[in-house]
Formats: structure tokens, sequence, C-alpha cells
């Protein structure tokens, strides 16, 4: 039968299209559950017989993504004209924090910000200096009430303390300085302060916008 515009209209007004959960699965395994899906891993603090503060583990959140709610919003999104994108839904499972009796008898219970930055691909020297710099920081406890001050612990930076030349943000422009890359360490501490809600005293952004 050969069919009217009308009747044309009326057939491709009707056609639904749905992913169903086995295929669902299978598509989000191939493409996202390896770049999304995690375990949560434990992070246990604790302080030495000789007062050094040791972090063990890395302190991260699990995540899963729901494949009940995702299939939903597919089969929204096949349907609809209006909506040409979702986002993964995703469900944050909480890592395991373990903080022995003697820093909690100083306040320390529990974990109140992170802060996240990455390296990749940094150049050797700058990697260097991003951990060497981070050193200083490691296990310092800041009494309440006490103003942090990055360059105070972060202290001299030069060849004498173990950093290396790498190029540093310049007002003149990017030029090879010991300590490379500690603008990372800042900004990372940074973060984490900010996202905690810490009053944050003084801050200098770069001598030119990155």
């Amino acid at each position: 039968k050969k069919l009217n515009s009308r009747e044309e209209l009326a057939i491709k007004e009707s056609i639904e299209l749905e992913w169903t959960g086995e295929y669902l699965k299978e598509f989000i395994a191939k493409n996202f559950t390896e770049k999304i899906e995690r375990e949560p891993a434990a992070l246990k603090i604790y302080q030495t017989e000789d007062k050094k503060i040791i972090f063990e583990g890395e302190g991260k959140d699990g995540q899963k993504i729901e494949y009940d709610e995702a299939e939903k919003l597919m089969n929204l999104m096949l349907n609809k004209k209006d909506i040409h994108t979702i986002e993964i839904p995703i469900r944050f499972i909480p890592h395991e924090l373990t903080i022995d009796h003697e820093l909690q008898k100083l306040g320390i219970r529990k974990r109140i910000g992170t802060g996240y930055t990455t390296y990749y691909g940094s150049p050797a020297n700058r990697m260097h200096n991003i951990k060497n710099g981070i050193s200083k920081f490691h296990g310092k406890i800041i009494q309440a009430g006490e103003t942090f001050s990055f360059n105070e612990i972060l202290g001299a930076v030069d060849g004498s303390t173990g950093y290396k030349k790498e190029l540093v943000i310049k007002p003149e422009g990017t030029i090879p300085e010991y300590g490379g890359g500690l603008c990372q360490v800042s900004t990372t501490m940074y973060r984490a302060a900010l996202k905690t809600g810490l009053p944050i005293v003084q801050r200098k952004n770069h001598s030119y916008a990155v």
C-alpha cells in the first residue's frame, strides 16, 4: 500500500526506541565502566612513637554506575527531540577512615575536605619539585585557630633545599628557576581549603592567566 504524507507522519510519531538492561549494561561496560567505576580505597592515619604522622592508603571514595537510572535516562534521550545528552548517574561509596586515639585527642576525628590536581605529562624536574615541596607539608598539624601559611612551611626554595630548575611563570615570561611546579602544590591545598569552607586570608594568582 502506498502511504500518503499524513499516514507516514502518524507512523513516524508512533515509533519509540528502547534500551533494555542487558544491552545497556553491555554498552556501558564497553565504553564507560573502566573509566568511571572504582572500589573505595581505605585511609588510616596514625602517629608513631617519634610523633611522626603516617597516612596509610589513598582515602578515595568508590563509585558505581546506577544502571537502572541510566537505562531510564538513555530511553528518555532516545525518544525526546530536545534531549541530546545525559549525565551518567553515579553512586558514591564512602571509603573507610581510621584515625588513632592519640590523634583524636588532638581533635582530629574526621576528614573535612580534599583537594585534587593532576600533573600527568609534567617534565621530570617538575615532578621532582612537586614531590619535594609536598613532603614539607606531610603530616603537618595546624592547631585550632592558627593561620596556615604555605610559604612559611615551605621555606627556602633553591638548589640547597633539593629543588631543580624548571619553568616558572613570571611577569617577564615563563623562565626556568628553582622550584618550578610548586604552584601545583599550593593550588591543590588551596582547592582543599576552599572546598572545606576555611577562610582564605590571602592568596596570589600567577603573573598572567594560564
